[in-house]
């Protein structure tokens, strides 16, 4: 029994990896649904805490494919930045950023700044969405108290933005393994990305504009479309006013 619940840490084969990808989608996508239903019950708290969940879980997706890429020497690493809650859940203050105004791939850094401090940030939510604590001047903590209903909606809101809907097939993992890790952490490796989303179109796996990531990763700006909840802010950093 303990021998299947000991954690793995070693290669992975294309097929596991795009397995490991499809089983962190679909949990992810049910912790968001479960998150909806303690919303809709008054249960603020535990939507936040299910909300933050499905983002770490959504953030294995991009660690998995980082698995198929790294060298050996970095499996390691690698398999604990896949434990850790702080290293899965960066990518949720990619709409935080949008809204403050990035728009190349520079503005993007913070995300995988491991010096940052957004991840912790969500982390320390998650805990006192669960916990009762001892804060500041001797303050207690009571999850009831510090989590509204705004902020369980908009994090569940931004763990569906993180969902994709798109499988990842082995054959993807494959040529992601055969054309990007020759390049890993090189001055090459965004050429390799690019070369490697044209063949994946070729084969009909994906409809990447290539000419829109290519501007991208060149430090071009990006459109974005702003939702109802995530408006553009102006230059002071203060929402821009929405009309209903």
């Amino acid at each position: 029994m303990s021998s299947h619940l000991q954690s793995y840490g070693g290669e992975l084969s294309p097929a596991e990896i795009a397995d490991g990808i499809a089983a962190a989608q679909s949990n992810a996508s049910r912790l968001i649904e479960d998150a909806k239903l303690l919303a809709d019950a008054g249960r603020f708290p535990s939507a936040t805490a299910l909300a933050i969940l499905a983002i770490e879980e959504r953030g294995k997706v991009i660690i998995l494919k980082r698995l198929a890429i790294v060298p050996a020497d970095k499996l390691k690493e690698t398999w604990k930045e896949y434990r850790s809650h702080r290293a899965k859940n960066a990518g949720w203050a990619m709409p935080v950023l949008l809204a403050d105004g990035a728009r190349t791939m520079k503005d993007f850094a913070p995300l995988v700044d491991k010096k940052a401090d957004h991840a912790a940030m969500l982390e320390a939510l998650k805990q006192v969405a669960l916990y009762t604590d001892c804060l500041g001047e001797k303050q207690w903590s009571k999850p009831e108290e510090v989590i509204d209903q705004d902020l369980a909606r908009i994090l569940i809101e931004i763990a569906e933005r993180m969902m994709g809907d798109r499988t990842v097939t082995a054959r993807e993992v494959e040529l992601w393994r055969e054309m990007v890790a020759p390049y890993y952490a090189k001055p090459e490796m965004a050429e390799a990305v690019i070369r490697c989303e044209e063949a994946l179109m070729k084969e009909g796996l994906k409809d990447t504009a290539i000419e829109g990531l290519r501007a991208f990763m060149e430090g071009q700006p990006i459109n974005v479309d702003f939702g109802k909840r995530y408006p553009e802010r102006s230059s002071s950093g203060t929402a821009a006013r929405e009309s209903e």
